[in-house]
């Protein structure tokens, strides 16, 4: 996919600064790749440790193991960069996993990443999930419910996360003939949410995200 600078008539525009955890369970890593190409995105992936720099839009990716891959993020103090990240005006979307991550809790009563339990998540988004075994992935067409844009992607069923956070879907999923709610976007319009991977890939809705965080 090629993507030619947006002419905003501006000279000299400054890149939009996109992060993305290196998660040891990292899935679709491939839909980060149009940000590496795109010419006005400063994209890092940041392995777990090192520096993590301040940036307009932080990511947090879907993962194969949610629990494993939120642990890691505490231990490595990624809990505190998502905190200064908000406090000072960025965005920060989770897809997948990464949604589920943003909410109160992870409850996993069968065992499905390994070992049966519950784990405390970071508490941005009003939710809670019950993990369930991933479901092969389908194909979505729909609406950003926070920006107009159309949007292309793969939706899996993960589990079932419930709460207050749905009030605020993220996207409009066509759904024979009627629209779905899905994804949450928090009320101050910063953290936003989804199960849907691939929206990056989707050209008008990559725009409309980058947009969203500060970008062109």
């Amino acid at each position: 996919m090629t993507i030619a600078p947006i002419d905003s008539g501006i000279k000299d525009i400054q890149p939009l600064k996109v992060i993305v955890p290196l998660l040891p369970h990292i899935a679709n890593q491939a839909d980060f790749e149009v940000l590496r190409l795109h010419p006005n995105v400063d994209f890092q992936l940041i392995q777990l440790g090192d520096y993590i720099p301040r940036a307009d839009l932080m990511i947090l990716p879907d993962s194969e193991n949610v629990r494993k891959d939120l642990q890691h993020l505490k231990d490595f103090k990624w809990e505190r960069a998502l905190t200064r990240q908000l406090r000072y005006g960025g965005k920060l979307l989770g897809i997948g996993a990464g949604f589920q991550i943003l909410g109160n809790a992870i409850h996993d009563p069968d065992g499905i990443a390994e070992v049966a339990g519950s784990d405390d998540a970071f508490g941005w988004l009003l939710m809670e999930t019950r993990l369930a075994v991933k479901q092969q992935p389908k194909q979505v067409s729909g609406k950003l419910s926070f920006v107009d844009a159309n949007i292309t992607g793969y939706e899996t069923d993960m589990g079932v996360s419930v709460g207050d956070a749905f009030s605020r879907p993220a996207l409009w999923i066509d759904d024979n003939g009627t629209k779905r709610a899905e994804g949450a976007i928090s009320m101050d319009n910063q953290v936003a949410g989804t199960t849907v991977s691939g929206l990056l890939n989707h050209a008008e809705a990559c725009a409309a995200l980058l947009k969203w965080a500060g970008g062109f």
